[in-house]
C-alpha cells in the first residue's frame, strides 16, 4: 500500500465528487475493504454540505471507514461484538481529538471559512478554496488511519 499514491488518487478525485466520497474511497483501500455497496456510504454527503453547518467529509468517511474496519469478518450487529464497537469508538475518538488539537475544530464551514448553504459547489471549485485545507485535512486523515494499520491496532 502506498500512501502517497492513495492520497494523490484522492486529491484528485476530491475535485470532481466531495471530499467525503474521495476519502471514503481511499480508506477502503487503507483498510482493505470491499467497494461495491460500500462505495455509496457517503454519496449523500453534499446534503450535508449544502446545510452549511455539518462536520468535515473526512471525519465522516473516516468514521465509517474505521467502524466497518474494526467490524471486519464479525457477523451480528455492532452490539454483539462489544469489543470490536469498543475499539472503533476509541479510534474514532483519537482521530477526531487529534483533528481538533491541531484544527481547533471539526466543522466543514469553520475549518473551509465559506458557507456552502450560500455559495454553491461551483464557487468553492472555481476559487479553489480546498487549497491548502482540504488536502491538508485529507493527509492528516488518511496519515492517522494509515498509522492504525501500520501499528495493528485493528
Amino acid at each position: 500500500m502506498n500512501k502517497d499514491a492513495i492520497i494523490v488518487k484522492a486529491l484528485g478525485k476530491m475535485l470532481t465528487t466531495t471530499c467525503a466520497e474521495a476519502s471514503f474511497e481511499a480508506l477502503q483501500e487503507v483498510f482493505d475493504l470491499n467497494s461495491g455497496e460500500l462505495d455509496w456510504i457517503p454519496c449523500g454527503y453534499m446534503g450535508a454540505i449544502a446545510s452549511g453547518q455539518t462536520t468535515c467529509g473526512l471525519l465522516n468517511s473516516a468514521t465509517a471507514a474505521l467502524g466497518l474496519a474494526c467490524g471486519k469478518g464479525k457477523s451480528g450487529r455492532p452490539e454483539e461484538n462489544e469489543a470490536a464497537r469498543d475499539k472503533a469508538i476509541a479510534l474514532v475518538n483519537e482521530l477526531y481529538r487529534n483533528f481538533i488539537e491541531k484544527f481547533q475544530t471539526t466543522q466543514c464551514k469553520t475549518l473551509l471559512q465559506f458557507d456552502f448553504s450560500t455559495r454553491g459547489p461551483s464557487q468553492f471549485m472555481e476559487a479553489k478554496i480546498y487549497e491548502g485545507k482540504c488536502d491538508v485535512f485529507l493527509n492528516f486523515v488518511i496519515n492517522y488511519c494509515m498509522d492504525i494499520v501500520q501499528k495493528n491496532k485493528l
